[in-house]
């Protein structure tokens, strides 16, 4: 017996038809019952009728878990939004800023893709987000031979919150110096440098700080 195999047995168990249509008409359904990876046989069967769906797990845990779970059963489009994971001594301060390249990636995401599956947590989804309308202007689309002036790009950067430094070496933190602005996103694995001349943008690159 395969894994298909396992997934036929387990939508026969199953009314799926009838769930996934409810499901896809905003109705309440109640499932009881299902333990372990039988949540995440429940969840792939879903996404056949079903390409948004929003899964809401008591903690991060078991978020984690059913996120491994679906990715080891093939399920495509699947996201992760975490925790940010506040200082209890500082409440505007967040931990690890990792957690917000992460969130920042799966709002990146969620904003273009048609098919998804957002895994997340109780607690995650109680602290608030930009909307997306406000997320889709906070983009700022720059390529090589745009017009633009670099202290007003700086500005703009800083009002949407990033730290003016010297020189960069988180995500959310930018940089001017002469004709080049360094900034590392929150959405980024590496930061980027803009060379301009003049007004214009001459060069776009990642670095390694």
């Amino acid at each position: 017996m395969d894994l298909n195999d396992v997934k036929t047995i387990f939508r026969k168990a199953l009314p799926m038809e009838e769930i996934s249509s409810n499901v896809a008409r905003n109705r309440a359904v109640t499932v009881k019952h299902l333990v372990g990876s039988t949540v995440s046989l429940f969840v792939e069967a879903l996404t056949e009728d079903n390409s948004q769906l929003l899964v809401i797990t008591p903690d991060e845990e078991e978020a984690k878990l059913l996120l491994s779970d679906l990715e080891s059963l093939g399920v495509q489009g699947t996201l992760f939004f975490p925790d940010l994971r506040l200082d209890p001594d500082d409440p505007e301060r967040v931990v690890d800023t990792a957690l917000l390249v992460q969130r920042s990636e799966a709002l990146d995401r969620l904003s273009r893709a048609r098919r998804f599956i957002l895994v997340t947590s109780a607690s995650a989804v109680m602290e608030k987000v930009a909307s997306a309308d406000m997320f889709r202007d906070s983009v700022v689309d720059i390529r090589k031979g745009d017009r633009l002036e670099p202290h007003s790009l700086k500005e703009q950067l800083v009002r949407q919150g990033y730290d003016l430094v010297g020189f960069v070496d988180e995500p959310g933190e930018v940089a001017v110096r002469g004709g080049i602005l360094d900034v590392f996103s929150y959405s980024g694995q590496l930061p980027v440098r803009l060379e301009f001349f003049g007004d214009e943008v001459e060069s776009i690159r990642e670095f390694d700080p």
